[in-house]
């Protein structure tokens, strides 16, 4: 997968979670919480906490 394509597919997740009222703070909460980075994988992850 190319950074530009993962960098549109983070931003779609983010607009999503902003439609469905999530607040930012709340998205910046939980990738601190679970130490996203660049070079991990959040889609383990975001299928849990969505479960």
């Amino acid at each position: 997968m190319v950074k530009a394509e993962l960098d549109l597919e983070w931003l779609q997740l983010v607009q999503e979670a902003l439609e469905k009222g999530i607040t930012k703070t709340e998205i910046r909460d939980f990738l601190k919480t679970h130490k996203i980075s660049q070079n991990k994988n959040i889609e383990p992850v975001i299928s849990k906490s969505l479960a």
